[in-house]
C-alpha cells in the first residue's frame, strides 16, 4: 500500500512539474513572439528624410541611402551636379546640415544623431565677395 502511494505521489510530482514547465515554455513562445514583432523594420521600409537643399528645392531621401554621411553628401552632390554658381561650392561640402531642432549636424555625428523621417535643411557657407574690377585711372 505505502509503495503504491509513493507511486500516485511521485507521478502527482511529475504531472505538476511537466504543467510547469509547458507554462514556461508558453510563456517564454509568447516573449519571443512579442520582441519579433516589437523589431523594428527592415532600413528599406524605414520612412524617407524629408531634404530642402540651399536653393529650396525639396527632395525625399531614401532612409537606407541617407542614414550615412557617405550616403547623405552623395546625394546631395548629385542634386547639385548641374546646379551653376553654388554647385561648385556644393561639390567642396561648403555648407551645414540642420536637423529639425534648428541644430547643425556635423559629419562626424550623423549616423548617430540622425533619425527617419527627419526634416533636414541644407545651409551654405558665406560666399566670398567677387573682386571688385580695377578701376582706370
Amino acid at each position: 500500500k505505502a509503495r503504491a502511494e509513493a507511486e500516485a505521489e511521485a507521478a502527482a510530482k511529475a504531472k505538476t512539474a511537466k504543467e510547469a514547465a509547458d507554462k514556461e515554455l508558453a510563456e517564454t513562445k509568447k516573449k519571443l513572439d512579442a520582441a519579433e514583432a516589437a523589431k523594428a523594420p527592415p532600413d528599406d521600409k524605414k520612412p524617407p528624410i524629408k531634404f530642402k537643399d540651399a536653393v529650396g528645392r525639396k527632395f525625399s531621401f531614401p532612409w537606407h541611402i541617407c542614414k550615412t554621411w557617405k550616403g547623405m553628401e552623395e546625394l546631395i552632390k548629385q542634386a547639385f551636379l548641374h546646379v551653376e554658381v553654388i554647385g561648385p561650392h556644393v561639390h567642396e561640402g561648403h555648407y551645414d546640415l540642420v536637423g529639425p531642432d534648428n541644430e547643425i549636424i556635423l559629419p562626424q555625428v550623423w549616423e548617430i544623431v540622425v533619425q527617419p523621417d527627419w526634416a533636414i535643411t541644407m545651409h551654405m557657407w558665406p560666399m566670398p565677395e567677387p573682386a571688385a574690377p580695377a578701376k582706370a585711372t
